[in-house]
C-alpha cells in the first residue's frame, strides 16, 4: 500500500523534481519505507511531452530494494507507480513468464508492468484486487490512470497550465503552485445532503476523482476516461438454497485466503459483528496462526460492540486488543480533517480511526468485515424499501387513519434510532419514489432543510442544484431490478464509493496500515448480484443466505444479535461532553462570516437539538466537520 503522485506536461515545460518530491512528502504515512522520483522527456514529431512519477512505499510483498518504485520494465520504455494489492498476481506472472516475459522483483506491480506490456490498458480486467497506478508509455507519450473496480483505493487529478496532476491524497495534488482551492459550491451543496462528496466531484473545483472501474487515458493534451466494469444484477441465475449456501461459503473462504499473502504480520479489525467475525472464522478454518484482533468501544451501552467482540475473539482464540473511544475528540477531529482532505462527516470516521491505530501500532496490514450489509442486503432500509413496494397498500391505509398521528411526535431522522421514529419515517418515506424513499434513510440536509439554512447569497450560487437527483440517476440505472437488487446497486455505486471506502481508506492509511476487505472481492459480488433477491431477504430477515452460510461458523449469539452498526453518541455528546466545544465552532464569528449559512437558522438547530426535539447529531457533526475543513485548507 502506497501513495502516488505524477505530472505530465503537455507542452514541454520544466518539472521540478523537487516539486515532486514534495508532494509525495505529504503522504509519508501511505508509504514510510521507500520514496521514489523518475523524470522522464520524449521528443517526436514536434511535440514534447514531460512527464513525472513520484511514490511513497509501504512494503509488504517483496520488502527488498527490488520493489523500488517508480518501476520499469527492462528499455526503461514503460514506467508505473501503483497504490494496492493485486491478489492474483502470482498467478499472473505465471503466464507472462510462460510468454518470456523476465522479472527482477518477486512484487505484485511488477506484474501490472508486464501485463501492460501485453495487453495495454486492458490489463485492468485481469487485475483482482484493490489498486490505483499510474503507466507512463514513453513510446507512445500515453499517460494512463487506472483505479480498481470499487474504488477502494483513491485517485484525483487535475488539468491546468498544460498539465495534467495526479496524486493519491489532497495534501499532495494540493502541494503542486498550480492547483487553486477555489471551492466547488455544487460539492458543498451535495455534501450537506449526504455528509460525503459524491465522485467525479470534490471540494475543489481544480480537482476531481477518477471513478472507480475507469481508465483514464492522456495523450496529445487530451483525456479520454472510459469505464471497464459494471456489476450486472439483471442476469439470475437459478439455483437451490442448498447449492447457493455451498457456493458461498466456498467463494467467502478463498476470498480470505488470497488476502492472506503477506510478508509482514496481519491482523483483523473485529467489530463484534457479523462480517467481521465471519473473516475471522474463515482465517481459523484456514489455519492461520496466532491470529491478531483489534476492537474499539464507547463506554454508552448502546453503542458499543466490545462486548461481542471479545465474545468472538475468544471463540476463535484470536490475540485481542481493544479500547474505548472518550468524547475528548477535538484534537483528533483536526487530524481527521486535514488527512480526509474535503469535507467528510461520517462521524464513524472517528471509531475507525482508532482502530486502525491500534492495529498499526501491531501489524501493517489488517482484514476487514467491510461491505457485508451492501454484498449480502443488511441494512433496516433495505427491508423498508421492500416492505414498502410488496405492502404498500398497508402503508396506505396507515398513513390515512389516525393511528399516523401517534408517530409524529418523533424524529424523522436518519440519526433516530428508536424504533417509532423509523416507523414514522418509513410511513412518511412509503408513499414516495424509490429516490425520494431512500433519501429519507441515507439524507441528512433535504432540499427543503438546506433552503431554510442558506443565505441568500449562497443560495444563489446553488439555486439549480438539487442533490435528490443524484439519487434519482442511480435508481434510473438501476432500471427494472426490484426493490431489493435497485438498493444494492445504489449501495455499491454511492455509498460504497462516497463514504465507507473513502472512510477506511484514509483512516487507515493515516495510521500506515493497510486493510483488505475479503466480502468485497469483486467475484465475490458478482456471484451474490447473481443471486435471486429471496435469497437475500426472505420472511423479512436481512442477509439471509449470508446468514445461513454461516449457522455453525460464527458464534450463535453474534449470527442472531441484533445489528448494531458501527456509530458514535454524537447526540448525546452534543448535548453534554462536546456541547461547548460544538458551539464554539460552529456558531463563532470565523464560521457565521463566511456567509453560507443563517446565523439563526444554525442557532435553531442547535437548540432544538439540545431540547431534545429533534435529533440532529449527525447534522452538526456535519457542520462541525465543514467550519474545522476551512480553518485547515481555507483560511490556512
Amino acid at each position: 500500500m502506497c501513495g502516488i503522485a505524477g505530472i505530465i506536461n503537455f507542452k514541454g515545460g520544466c518539472i521540478d523534481k523537487a516539486m515532486l518530491k514534495s508532494m509525495c512528502d505529504t503522504m509519508i504515512h501511505r508509504g514510510p519505507d521507500d520514496e521514489g522520483v523518475y523524470i522522464s522527456e520524449v521528443k517526436g514529431g514536434g511535440w514534447r511531452v514531460k512527464a513525472g512519477l513520484g511514490h511513497r512505499r509501504l512494503s509488504i510483498i517483496d520488502l527488498s530494494p527490488a520493489g523500488h518504485q517508480p518501476m520499469s520494465n527492462e528499455d526503461g520504455s514503460v514506467w508505473i507507480v501503483m497504490n494496492g494489492e493485486i491478489y492474483n498476481f502470482q498467478e499472473l506472472r505465471a503466464g507472462l513468464e510462460a510468454k518470456g516475459h523476465r522479472f527482477k522483483s518477486g512484487t505484485d506491480t511488477e506484474v501490472i508492468l508486464h501485463l501492460y506490456e501485453d495487453k495495454g490498458e486492458d490489463c485492468v480486467k485481469d487485475l483482482r484486487g484493490m489498486f490505483s497506478f499510474a503507466v507512463w508509455d514513453a513510446k507512445q507519450e500515453k499517460l494512463v490512470l487506472a483505479r480498481d473496480r470499487l474504488g477502494k483505493k483513491p485517485l484525483l487529478y487535475s488539468i491546468v497550465n498544460s498539465k495534467l496532476i495526479f496524486a493519491s491524497e489532497f495534501k499532495a495534488i494540493l502541494a503542486h503552485p498550480d492547483i487553486s482551492k477555489k471551492i466547488d459550491f455544487e460539492a458543498m451543496h451535495h455534501y450537506l445532503t449526504y455528509l460525503c462528496i459524491p465522485c467525479p466531484l470534490t471540494i475543489f473545483s481544480d480537482i476531481r476523482k477518477l471513478p472507480p472501474a475507469s481508465i483514464l487515458i492522456c495523450r496529445d493534451g487530451r483525456i479520454n476516461i472510459k469505464k471497464y466494469w459494471e456489476l450486472d444484477f439483471s442476469r439470475k441465475i437459478k439455483i437451490k438454497e442448498n447449492e447457493a449456501i455451498e457456493q458461498l461459503i466456498e467463494r467467502l473462504k478463498e476470498a480470505v485466503k488470497i488476502r492472506l499473502v503477506s510478508d509482514v504480520p496481519l491482523g483483523v479489525l473485529l467489530s463484534g459483528g457479523i462480517d467481521s467475525s465471519s473473516v475471522v472464522a474463515f482465517m481459523s478454518q484456514l489455519q492461520v496462526d496466532r491470529i491478531r484482533t483489534f476492537s474499539i468501544g464507547f463506554k454508552d451501552g448502546q453503542f458499543n460492540e466490545l462486548p461481542y467482540a471479545r465474545l468472538a475473539a475468544g471463540y476463535f482464540k484470536t490475540e485481542h486488543h481493544d479500547d474505548y473511544v472518550t468524547p475528548d475528540v477535538s484534537s483528533i477531529l483536526s487530524q481527521l480533517v486535514e488527512h480526509y482532505g474535503e469535507p467528510f462527516g461520517d462521524s464513524s470516521a472517528l471509531p475507525t480511526y482508532y482502530a486502525c491505530k491500534a492495529a498499526g501500532q501491531r501489524v501493517k496490514v489488517a482484514l476487514n468485515g467491510d461491505g457485508g450489509d451492501e454484498v449480502f442486503s443488511g441494512y433496516k432500509r433495505h427491508l423498508v424499501n421492500y416492505f414498502a413496494e410488496t405492502h404498500a397498500s398497508t402503508a396506505k391505509a396507515i398513513n390515512r387513519s389516525p393511528l399516523k398521528a401517534l408517530f409524529t411526535i418523533f424524529p424523522d431522522r436518519p440519526s433516530c434510532s428508536k424504533s417509532p421514529g423509523n416507523i414514522r419515517r418509513f410511513l412518511d418515506a412509503a408513499e414516495l419514489d424509490r429516490a425520494h424513499r431512500y433519501m429519507r434513510w441515507i439524507g441528512f440536509f433535504s432540499e427543503e432543510s438546506k433552503e431554510k439554512l442558506y443565505t441568500d447569497e449562497f443560495r444563489n450560487k446553488t439555486r439549480n442544484l438539487d442533490s435528490s437527483l443524484l439519487m434519482a440517476d442511480l435508481f434510473k440505472q438501476a432500471g427494472e431490478l426490484d426493490s431489493i437488487d435497485a438498493a444494492l446497486f445504489v449501495d455499491t455505486f454511492f455509498g460504497l464509493q462516497n463514504d465507507l471506502l473513502v472512510k477506511m481508506d484514509i483512516a487507515s492509511m493515516a495510521n500506515s496500515l493497510e486493510t483488505r476487505s475479503p466480502l468485497l472481492d469483486h467475484r465475490l459480488l458478482e456471484f451474490s448480484a447473481s443471486l435471486p433477491s429471496k435469497l437475500k431477504i426472505h420472511n423479512f430477515s436481512l442477509k439471509y443466505i449470508f446468514k445461513k452460510a454461516l449457522n455453525g461458523v460464527v458464534p450463535e449469539k453474534i449470527l442472531k444479535r441484533q445489528k448494531m452498526g458501527f456509530t458514535v453518541p454524537v447526540d448525546r455528546w452534543f448535548r453534554e461532553e462536546l456541547k461547548d466545544y460544538l458551539a464554539s465552532i460552529i456558531l463563532s464569528k470565523k464560521a457565521l462570516a463566511r456567509g453560507y449559512f443563517k446565523p439563526d437558522a444554525i442557532r435553531q438547530i442547535i437548540e432544538a437539538h439540545m431540547r431534545g426535539r429533534d435529533n440532529y447529531g449527525q447534522c452538526l457533526w456535519g457542520l462541525l466537520v465543514l467550519e474545522l475543513w476551512h480553518r485547515r485548507f481555507i483560511d490556512a
